[in-house]
């Protein structure tokens, strides 16, 4: 069992300047275990900071069975408490592709500086495969034999906020916030900037995977949404600064923050200068239809929550929501979700289901049983998933990178049609108006549509993706 230093976001100066200082991963060690491999969402091996995610992915030297879900849990050891959990499906040569299993590390008290995080890979049918431990602590990089020692500066620690600073992951529109949601105007807070500087420029921008070393987006871009918005800075803490933006319901969708210390116009990520981001390979923030929106909307529907879940890629800007796909194509869920149940991205269960009739099943009101708080029927579909081998279901949040759900090489008698669920309760159950469902057959946007939008359809255009 190994023990890895983890960085909080703060800022320690340069003492020396030296030959490949710049590159930003000189002088640290591939931290993780021969057999799996921990990191953040910044993509740094080894390193966790404050805010950010944390990240796995299994090496060549754990050969585990292809097509198989796995669970991969994250607990403190200091609070005994389980912080994250996720199953995530092996590929076909038996490897756990980089998946992101917990998200803003310390923001919300699960994690304190210097607790010490327990990492595990457990097969279900035989117990744990590997484990780490992992222990929050000031990130410092020594370089040997140079005969000097160098401390690396540390990006701040930037995060979307409410009025008093608290961090937020979402905000709701579509009417007055219920309690437990937060509505516009959008604030940006943060910690760890050097002492030295007084003002950075802030920004909200389009979520994209990857800013280091890109210009940040201005006025007019396509990814553009406000800023820079001037923030002050005092003893390295930025207090809670209005972004000036009043998003509406057209503006539903998944942002990033993004702090630019030098003023420079760069998304600097160097060795000696970085700029923050809450949105470097994750979601900053989705803002969402609240509450009163859903009560409305569903009101004037079948009461069933529709989206396009099945997805092209691993990658959150490069991939597309789609219904078809040539035999062999790997499958992947996400979703961003346009409503959500107070002011946290939840945990679901993400299940693929051998495709049932729209009007006959997922409709059809003599398969639904009295629901639990917030339904208005359920429908047991646990025998139905088909997750990898053996119907394991997916647990995960859904404010996740594309998950995979499919690897693409279907046998013979297996199903060619399949819809999916994003069960919020865990439970085996479908929902109603609480869970989302995709049976979308003619929507590749990923946005939320009403049952109407499927009256003029036929049950055999109702599903959420084929392989042919």
């Amino acid at each position: 069992m190994k023990t890895f230093s983890i960085a909080l976001c703060t800022f320690v100066l340069l003492s020396a300047i030296g030959c490949g200082l710049e590159d930003s991963n000189y002088g640290k060690q591939n931290n993780g275990s021969a057999l799996m491999a921990i990191s953040n969402a910044e993509h740094e091996t080894g390193v966790l900071r404050t805010g950010t995610s944390l990240d796995i992915k299994t090496t060549n030297q754990l050969q585990l069975e292809p097509d198989k879900v796995y669970e991969v849990s994250v607990s403190n050891l200091d609070t005994g408490k389980e912080v994250a959990r996720a199953e995530l499906l092996s590929d076909l040569n038996g490897q756990i592709e980089l998946s992101t299993v917990a998200h803003d590390l310390g923001e919300f008290d699960e994690v304190g500086e210097r607790d010490t995080l327990q990492v595990k890979v457990t097969n279900p049918g035989s117990g744990i495969l590997v484990e780490d431990e992992i222990t929050l602590t000031p990130h410092k990089v020594d370089f040997v034999g140079h005969g000097i020692e160098v401390d690396e500066v540390q990006p701040p620690h930037v995060y979307a906020s409410d009025v008093n600073g608290t961090p937020q992951n979402s905000f709701v529109v579509g009417g007055a916030p219920d309690p437990g949601e937060i509505g516009p105007p959008i604030y940006v807070a943060g910690d760890g900037f050097p002492t030295t500087v007084s003002k950075v420029d802030l920004y909200v921008v389009k979520d994209a995977d990857k800013w280091r070393g890109t210009t940040i987006p201005q006025a007019g871009d396509a990814s553009y949404v406000a800023g820079p918005v001037v923030g002050t800075v005092e003893n390295g803490v930025l207090r809670a600064t209005s972004m000036s933006w009043q998003p509406k319901g057209e503006d539903v969708g998944i942002y990033d923050v993004l702090v630019d210390v030098d003023r420079n116009g760069t998304f600097d990520y160097t060795f000696s200068a970085k700029d923050g981001a809450d949105g470097e390979g994750k979601v900053g923030f989705t803002l969402q239809y609240g509450a009163a929106w859903l009560r409305t909307k569903l009101a004037m529907t079948s009461k069933h929550l529709l989206v396009n879940l099945a997805y092209t890629s691993a990658s959150r800007s490069s991939g597309t929501w789609s219904n078809s796909y040539p035999a062999g194509t790997t499958i992947y869920s996400y979703v961003n979700p346009p409503v959500q149940k107070g002011s946290r991205h939840g945990w679901v269960s993400k299940l693929l289901i051998a495709h049932k009739d729209w009007s006959k099943f997922w409709n059809n009101p003599d398969k639904m049983i009295q629901g639990g708080p917030g339904s208005v029927g359920r429908i047991p579909i646990a025998g139905d998933v088909v997750n990898g081998t053996g119907g394991t279901p997916q647990v995960g949040c859904t404010n996740s990178p594309p998950v995979k759900l499919l690897n693409g090489q279907l046998g013979d008698g297996q199903p060619q049609k399949f819809d999916v669920v994003f069960d919020y309760g865990k439970d085996g159950y479908y929902d109603i108006g609480v869970d989302f469902l995709d049976v979308v057959s003619d929507r590749t946007d990923g946005t939320l549509v009403t049952a109407q939008d499927l009256e003029n359809m036929t049950d055999d255009q109702i599903f959420g993706f084929e392989i042919k």
